[in-house]
């Protein structure tokens, strides 16, 4: 009875390991690299940008985002297509200035883009 009693119970974790791992699984695993951050005290969070790489599905974006102190994250705006951020400013705290830029075309010149927070 002992042996049995044992023998179910190694059988019931190894189920839950791969029931673990088969839940947590990802395929291609997303690169984050911060680019910059402007901490935005008067509204009480961070305002991040990043660059995403997430494999060879989807396609590589550079990402503004709110980061409040709750760990809670905001997507303000994905920018599809850029991989390099040349340059970077606030406007007052309402709009971010972006220079971006695309390394596999090296003819193709930077783009500014405006993004309202």
């Amino acid at each position: 009875m002992k042996k049995w009693t044992i023998l179910i119970s190694i059988s019931l974790v190894i189920v839950a390991v791969v029931i673990w791992k088969l839940a947590t699984f990802e395929i291609f695993e997303v690169e984050e690299i911060e680019l910059s951050s402007y901490p935005i005290r008067t509204r009480g969070y961070i305002l991040e940008i990043r660059y995403l790489a997430a494999g060879a599905t989807t396609r590589d974006v550079v990402q503004v985002r709110k980061k409040y102190a709750n760990r809670e994250i905001d997507v303000v705006k994905n920018i599809e297509g850029y991989n390099v951020l040349v340059s970077s400013y606030l406007i007052g705290d309402s709009l971010l200035h972006l220079v971006v830029k695309d390394t596999g075309y090296f003819k193709r010149p930077p783009d500014t883009i405006v993004v309202k927070l």
